[in-house]
């Protein structure tokens, strides 16, 4: 098989818990379009998704590739020494901020884990609570599994490409292509020169963001 075709294949057992990640992440963060208060469309979860499938093939080829424990950790959020990991799980003096969308109170980074537990919709394997003692360890954790990372590698990466452009946690712009890729940079935390050239790849790979329609 090709690239291509591995890439597919590989996707088609991580696809169900990415797109439910998102469409979680997109109602508890209350995730809005353009300037207003509208509810993404299936459309626009879509283009959501295709960025999480970017970074999921650059990480870990959707954990079949290298990576630290790729097969738990396909988006390689649950890294026990990256700053994410650390500010979910409490160890930092400050974290990052998510403002939520109206109706919703804001919640900084370690307090989203007991938010998401209580809110409807989550998938109960991606609880931080399976984990028990050694949360803090992250993906080292041998009950780490794929819906840990889909479910808690989204909502920081959409964090990042909408503050990234300017706007706040739960405005999603225009979904363009670019502020896309520039967010999956800020979610890689700018330590690969070459991440969003690798991303735009990965995007061509499976023809993902297309153009949107004017």
């Amino acid at each position: 098989m090709g690239l291509k075709e591995d890439e597919a294949t590989a996707w088609a057992s991580k696809k169900v818990v990415a797109r439910a990640a998102v469409v979680f992440v997109a109602r508890f963060l209350g995730l809005t379009k353009g300037g207003g208060n509208t509810a993404l469309s299936a459309a626009d979860l879509d283009r959501w998704v295709d960025i999480v499938r970017a970074v999921s093939w650059v990480e870990s080829r959707h954990g079949t590739g290298t990576g630290q424990q790729p097969a738990r950790d396909p988006m390689q959020c649950g890294n026990p020494n990256d700053t994410w990991w650390k500010e979910l799980t409490g160890q930092t003096a400050v974290s990052d901020r998510f403002v939520r969308g109206p109706s919703l109170s804001n919640l900084y980074a370690h307090e989203l884990p007991a938010a998401a537990d209580a809110a409807a919709g989550f998938d109960a394997a991606a609880s931080l609570s399976k984990l028990g003692g050694d949360k803090k360890k992250g993906h080292d954790v041998a009950a780490f599994a794929p819906e840990h990372s889909y479910f808690w590698g989204v909502p920081i990466l959409v964090h990042k490409a909408n503050t990234a452009a300017g706007d706040k946690t739960y405005q999603c712009g225009a979904l363009d292509r670019a502020r896309l890729v520039r967010g999956a940079r800020g979610y890689n935390g700018n330590g690969d020169a070459d991440y969003e050239t690798k991303i735009t790849a990965a995007l061509d790979l499976f023809d993902g963001l297309p153009d949107l329609v004017a």
